[in-house]
């Protein structure tokens, strides 16, 4: 049911209020109560933040973190109606602001980035699997992935290593995120650029491995014999991973 314009108004002063602390124009029965009604708002959305993002939290002295959620819960104006997804819009808010500089934290965005991953993942649709069966030909058939994933890179290896440390060790780092089809927990596996390669394309689901092999060859120049060891040891880990769940059909 769509809300009057009148009590469209008063809900858009009050989340203006609550925001800014600035009394909204509208009558209001027991006007002591409205910085009470603030405080639970933002203490809301601390703890929104501070389950979504348990690392950074940990991260991040206590009051210098609040102050940041302070600042998202000010200036940002936000899209959702949904407080599960108001995480995303504190990683975009933060990244777009360059608080990694200015609070001297170089993973920050990437940290946010990896730790938001984990909530998308587990909380995406279910996603119908392509028909497959269990025993099949690891060269000659098409192989077929678990489809409730993220493939994504990050410059700092947050997902592998202390936040501290990782900042010593900016690079291209290739990670996956899935949700594993027996327990529904969230998984990362750290990836090198050969085996990200392999599995964008293995997602498309319409290349052997066989084929793959071949384009792989002329691309990184490996030795062949090297390079089947390496794809079918790494491969082999992700059916034992469940993130190859069998052979299309």
């Amino acid at each position: 049911m769509k809300l009057s314009k009148e009590t469209e108004a008063i809900q858009n002063s009050l989340a203006l209020y609550c925001r800014s602390g600035v009394e909204p124009p509208i009558p209001v029965s027991r006007p002591e109560s409205l910085p009470q009604y603030r405080r639970l708002v933002f203490n809301i959305v601390l703890n929104t933040m501070q389950q979504a993002f348990p690392i950074a939290y940990k991260n991040i002295p206590g009051s210098e973190w609040k102050d940041l959620v302070h600042e998202f819960f000010l200036n940002h104006d936000s899209q959702t109606p949904q407080v599960w997804k108001l995480p995303f819009e504190f990683y975009q808010f933060v990244s777009q602001n360059n608080y990694s500089k200015s609070l001297k934290k170089p993973f920050l965005d990437d940290l946010l980035f990896f730790e938001w991953i984990e909530i998308e993942v587990h909380t995406m649709p279910d996603i119908e699997v392509t028909k497959h069966k269990t025993e099949g030909n690891l060269f000659t058939d098409i192989l077929v992935l678990n489809p409730e994933f993220k493939l994504f890179k990050l410059n700092y290896p947050v997902h592998i290593h202390p936040p501290e440390k990782a900042t010593e060790l900016k690079d291209d780092y290739f990670v996956i995120a899935y949700r594993h089809p027996n327990d529904l927990t969230v998984r990362f596996l750290n990836l090198s650029i050969l085996h990200t390669f392999i599995i964008e394309k293995l997602i498309e689901e319409k290349y052997t491995l066989n084929q793959i092999i071949d384009d792989t060859i002329g691309l990184f120049k490996i030795n062949k014999n090297e390079l089947i060891i390496n794809i079918s040891t790494f491969l082999n880990d992700l059916f034992n991973q469940r993130l190859i769940l069998g052979y299309k059909i």
